[in-house]
């Protein structure tokens, strides 16, 4: 099932001419659109989720058990909230999560729920007014020493620079959400090297 929605750099409107173009006349709402889960939209929770078990997929493939793996989540929104809060639930340490306003970090692991509800009424903020990390410029998060990194904030962001940084780590796992983060060269360098 396909249900196309506003994302990065588009709006309803977009979305309504896309329709407009393909000869849709009417719109119908999705069930998934308008049922909620947890206080958030059913919507918000799909994609968080799906990046997980992508995620515990690769895990598996290396022989490395999700509750040992450290996890950097670029961005908190509809989608890096979902991954958070599904990372944690799989057993996960997310020690990491960045916004446009910063990052925050705790080797030890951030609590996910409680930055999930202090988001309704901070937004971005969230990650400066959080206590329990060491605060951060957000691009410092892809320098971090974890075992999965989620880029998903901004497409194509990612670059050959950091490609060098991912493989300086030896990074287990890198998630990438729907939105492409890496340019089509990045990703052919990037499966090259495994």
């Amino acid at each position: 099932m396909y249900v196309p929605g506003a994302d990065m750099g588009t709006s309803d409107r977009d979305v309504a001419r896309i329709y407009e173009f393909a000869g849709v006349k009417e719109l119908a709402p999705s069930g998934l659109t308008l049922r909620e889960k947890e206080g958030m939209p059913l919507e918000d929770h799909l994609t968080g989720y799906g990046v997980v078990v992508a995620a515990r997929t690769a895990c598996e493939l290396i022989g490395m058990s999700m509750n040992r793996a450290t996890v950097a989540i670029e961005g908190f929104g509809k989608v890096g909230g979902g991954v958070a809060r599904y990372m944690a639930r799989f057993g996960a340490k997310v020690v990491a999560i960045s916004t446009v306003e910063g990052a925050v970090y705790n080797p030890d692991g951030l609590e996910v729920e409680k930055m999930l509800e202090m988001r309704k009424k901070l937004g971005d903020k969230v990650v400066l007014e959080y206590e329990k990390g060491e605060h951060m410029r957000r691009e410092e998060l892809f320098a971090l020493p974890v075992d999965i990194l989620v880029p998903g904030a901004r497409p194509y962001k990612s670059d050959a620079s950091l490609v060098k940084v991912l493989s300086y780590f030896q990074l287990t796992s890198l998630c990438q959400e729907p939105d492409p983060t890496l340019s089509t060269r990045e990703t052919r360098t990037k499966s090259r090297r495994g």
